[in-house]
C-alpha cells in the first residue's frame, strides 16, 4: 500500500492518541495514507476524538 506521496504506507502505534496532541498526530497520519493504531487504555473514549480507525486496548498496570 502506498500513501499520496508515492511512498509505502506505514502502520504507527501512537500512544496518548485520545489527547489533544495525539489525536492530532492519528489524523494527520491517516491524511497522509498512513495506517495509525490508536493505544487506549479505555476503548469508549476512542469515539470522541479520534477518527475511524483502529485502536488497540492496553493495560498498563495499576495507575497510583
Amino acid at each position: 500500500m502506498e500513501s499520496p506521496s508515492g511512498h509505502a504506507a506505514l502502520t504507527v502505534l501512537v500512544t496518548g492518541a485520545t489527547g489533544l496532541i495525539g489525536a492530532a498526530v492519528v489524523a494527520r497520519l491517516a491524511e497522509h495514507g498512513h495506517v495509525p493504531v490508536a493505544a487506549v487504555r479505555r476503548a469508549g473514549r476512542t469515539s470522541r476524538r479520534l477518527p475511524a480507525g483502529r485502536t488497540v486496548t492496553v493495560d498498563i498496570g495499576p495507575r497510583t
